[in-house]
């Protein structure tokens, strides 16, 4: 009969609503899970395979990797992962709140808010933004972690792209969660180092003691001479749109620095910064169109507590020399 014929998909009508409703029933919980601080239930499943050693591990680790861990007792319990959609607030809007409780004088055009009295400033509601957005990525990352018994999670790599909706980001942290053979712990540590790196700290007296991370956002409002010297038929530095990443960088890093003191380190592998530039186009008035920009500046790494020197040391920054 027509009505009980199959669709593309192999599937009747009954079948397809039933497998929809199960779909959804499946989002709904894990919206919930999400809104309670907490994993979806497929994931805990999942994690409670690999503990019961019913699904094979999977890591970024190299061979060379693989084999200095099993020499000093450190295990690969598997990749882990974090995630999180989230919805930044449009960065107009954050300016014009800003110059409101500010006092200064806001003036509109094209439905932006621009603060001619103060001008140039940080956006401190979406360095904040983005700050959540990091933090609900990698606490799922060390709940994940968690739940396969982990000590810590080397090589975390935390990756921001656009979202396909307007005004979102996807953020995500990735790592390998390993084990040592010490008691269990609390919370798994979360470190940017290789896990060969992460035995060679050990070993040379350097304990990591967690992720440090900072995030600027700068508005850079230009000025008369910015637009002439963009216009110009000479080679020459626009000082103002440097000054905005010197600005952009010293706030991440000196929050970077802050973190990694606040966690009793007294140093930072900075393994990861970033930087993301917008340009802006505003008409303060008639003839009078300007390039403004935001810049994003972004910096993490791993705070370590190296006992050979003072812990009441300003927290330094140190690129490694193996990449």
């Amino acid at each position: 009969m027509w009505f009980s014929r199959k669709n593309q998909g192999g599937l009747s009508k009954s079948e397809r609503l039933a497998k929809e409703n199960a779909a959804l029933y499946r989002s709904e919980r894990a919206i919930a899970a999400f809104e309670r601080g907490q994993l979806p239930e497929y994931v805990e499943a999942r994690a409670r395979k690999q503990v019961q050693h019913e699904l094979p591990w999977t890591s970024n680790l190299s061979v060379a990797e693989w084999a200095l861990l099993a020499r000093y007792g450190l295990r690969p319990l598997g990749q882990v992962m974090g995630a999180t959609v989230y919805h930044q607030a449009e960065w107009k809007m954050v300016l014009g709140r800003q110059n409101r409780y500010a006092g200064g004088w806001n003036t509109g055009f094209n439905g932006m808010y621009v603060n001619l009295y103060s001008g140039s400033c940080f956006l401190n509601e979406l360095e904040q933004g983005m700050y959540e957005a990091r933090w609900l990525a990698l606490q799922r990352l060390r709940a994940e972690a968690a739940l396969l018994g982990a000590h810590a999670v080397v090589g975390v790599k935390v990756k921001l792209v656009p979202g396909t909706v307007d005004s979102s980001l996807e953020m995500t942290a990735m790592g390998t969660a390993i084990t040592l053979d010490l008691p269990s712990v609390d919370e798994p540590l979360l470190c940017t180092v290789s896990a060969q790196d992460f035995v060679r700290l050990v070993h040379a007296g350097s304990i990591p003691v967690g992720l440090a991370l900072g995030v600027g956002i700068y508005y850079q409002v230009s000025q008369w001479n910015d637009v002439w010297q963009s216009g110009s038929y000479s080679n020459q530095e626009m000082y103002s749109y440097t000054d905005a990443v010197y600005q952009a960088r010293h706030r991440a890093v000196q929050e970077m620095r802050r973190h990694a003191a606040e966690s009793g380190g007294n140093g930072v592998l900075a393994h990861e910064t970033g930087l993301r530039v917008e340009e802006v186009e505003v008409e303060y008035g008639e003839g009078d169109i300007r390039l403004n920009h935001v810049v994003e500046f972004f910096a993490m790494g791993t705070a370590i507590s190296h006992r050979k020197t003072h812990l009441d040391e300003r927290p330094q920054s140190v690129v490694s020399l193996n990449t």
